[in-house]
């Protein structure tokens, strides 16, 4: 197990911060008392999802980087945020959150842009993820078909059919307002502007820290 500092393991870490936050959800009462006597119960199992995620992400780190990460303030207010937010999502987003411990722990970045990121994640979906990640190479979607004009979402469609359109269209204005897209509506153009990139710099920023997959959930 490595360690932070001369004698502080990163285990101890991970579990010291998940169970301080976690005593402090705040739309459960006594909880703390609550995991105690009821092991099984659904928040106590994401703490131990959670912990195993992140564990696993920092092991792969360098003996150098781990050795300052006692020190690293933005790793800090990671690690407390997203045990906060893992605490009330899903597996899959859980995952994004324990890539953005790693991405934080081993990249400088300002405390600006970590918050903004981390604000984002806990109020988007899956489907916003889906949707941005597709529009970072809609051409990964064709599926072989050939097109000489559509909208941006042609190939989304055949892709997803049974994707919620109306959905589509909030997830699309909330990635919008976010800066991290560049559209806020579909039109029909030709080929090249169907499969052309839509994500932002900030887009494509937000899809690394999360190690957002190619689209396929």
């Amino acid at each position: 197990m490595k360690e932070i500092g001369k004698d502080i393991k990163v285990k101890d870490v991970v579990e010291g911060v998940a169970k301080s936050v976690i005593s402090t959800v705040p739309f459960v009462n006594n909880f703390t008392q609550i995991v105690e006597t009821v092991k099984g119960n659904v928040l106590q199992r994401r703490y131990e999802k959670w912990q195993e995620l992140v564990e696993q992400r920092l092991s792969k780190l360098s003996q150098e980087i781990v050795s300052k990460l006692g020190n690293n303030e933005c790793f800090a207010t990671t690690l407390i945020k997203t045990t906060e937010l893992a605490s009330k999502t899903n597996s899959k987003k859980m995952e994004y959150l324990a890539n953005a411990v790693k991405y934080f722990a081993e990249s400088e970045t300002d405390e600006d842009t970590l918050i903004i990121m981390l604000n984002c994640i806990d109020k988007y979906t899956i489907s916003h993820t889906l949707i941005l990640k597709y529009l970072e190479n809609p051409a990964l979607f064709s599926d072989g078909k050939d097109y000489m004009c559509g909208g941006v979402f042609t190939y989304f469609d055949n892709h997803y059919p049974d994707f919620n359109s109306q959905l589509r269209t909030i997830i699309l204005q909330d990635l919008y307002r976010d800066g991290l897209v560049t559209i806020d509506s579909d039109a029909t153009m030709s080929r090249s502007g169907m499969e052309a990139k839509r994500t932002t710099n900030l887009g494509d920023l937000f899809i690394t820290i999360f190690g957002i997959e190619n689209g396929n959930q």
